[in-house]
């Protein structure tokens, strides 16, 4: 398998189209792990989903029963999330750590076209979602309309 496959991983926020992919999401971030073929597709994947859990965001692994065998052929993984116990490490530092365990990072950080999505998105996508669950103050759509004069600004 290891000729054909590539123990590999992809992290949601990171890619161009995270923005997209997150925005309704019920979930913080999300690193799928696997075995990916150089062409496309995989024998096999699992996910590490960040989701707010009292007052903040926690990782909580998740794989169906098709990737059980993918998940037991990577028991270098296995042994780093038990020393990770109850640290709830944010997904940066976990994306971190696979690299470090030797997991190729194939996030998809520009579209077919090249272009990347600019990382101050994320930061106002962020501040978006905040201003939406935690101020009662301001209108829904005085929000959306900063958040999109902003992301208007920063792609000039």
């Amino acid at each position: 398998m290891e000729n054909d496959y590539i123990k590999g991983f992809y992290q949601t926020s990171k890619a161009w189209y995270g923005e997209a992919n997150l925005r309704t999401a019920k979930y913080d971030d999300e690193i799928m792990i696997g075995f990916y073929h150089k062409d496309g597709g995989t024998s096999g994947e699992f996910v590490i989903k960040w989701s707010e859990l009292s007052g903040k965001s926690v990782p909580r692994l998740g794989v169906y029963s098709d990737a059980w065998k993918v998940l037991a052929q990577m028991p270098e993984l296995i042994s780093k999330l038990s020393e990770l116990d109850s640290t709830d490490p944010t997904p940066d530092d976990f994306a971190n750590m696979l690299r470090l365990l030797g997991f190729k990072d194939l996030t998809q950080y520009e579209n077919r076209d090249g272009k990347a999505q600019n990382p101050l998105e994320n930061e106002i996508h962020e501040a978006w979602r905040f201003l939406r669950e935690n101020n009662h103050s301001v209108s829904n759509e005085a929000i959306d309309i900063m958040k999109n004069s902003a992301l208007e600004y920063i792609n000039q």
